[in-house]
């Protein structure tokens, strides 16, 4: 017997409220992402819904001032921070350059995708140069080839 309703209450949950699976990403924490900086960030998310529910000029002037406020707040952070990585790391060139690559984004990634061959590599570009070979003579088709006068 309590099995049975064990049974029939699994199935009413699976029906009406089935398992979800959700995908978490997990990012690591930014160094220069501090509590002020957090208070801040909900400062503007408040102006932000006030604004959007009133919509008024001074509400609007307000959220934008919270707003630079902000940026403003994560521009030192990060200049604070990267500043003494960059001073931890004088004299180190080989660490200099991991700093600026973090900085300006720059990765090794190899723009070709994984898993093909040479030979198709080289296939995918031939096609790839032919096509826009043939693209910009049929762009070219309607100009008129252009002939100089014979100078006397």
């Amino acid at each position: 017997m309590v099995q049975e309703f064990e049974n029939n209450v699994t199935a009413a949950l699976e029906k009406f409220a089935p398992v979800k699976s959700k995908m978490v990403t997990v990012r690591r924490k930014k160094p220069w992402f501090t509590r002020e900086i957090a208070q801040q960030k909900h400062k503007v998310r408040q102006r932000e819904r006030i604004f959007r529910k009133f919509r008024e000029n001074h509400l609007l002037i307000a959220l934008k001032k919270e707003r630079n406020g902000y940026n403003w707040m994560i521009k030192q952070a990060k200049n604070v921070i990267i500043s003494a990585k960059i001073i931890d790391a004088k004299g180190d060139s080989k660490q200099l350059y991991r700093i600026f690559k973090t900085i300006t984004g720059d990765t090794q990634s190899n723009p070709f995708s994984e898993g093909r061959s040479h030979e198709q590599l080289e296939e995918e570009f031939a096609n790839l140069f032919m096509d826009k070979t043939i693209q910009i003579r049929e762009s070219l088709k309607h100009i008129h080839k252009y002939t100089p006068k014979p100078t006397a």
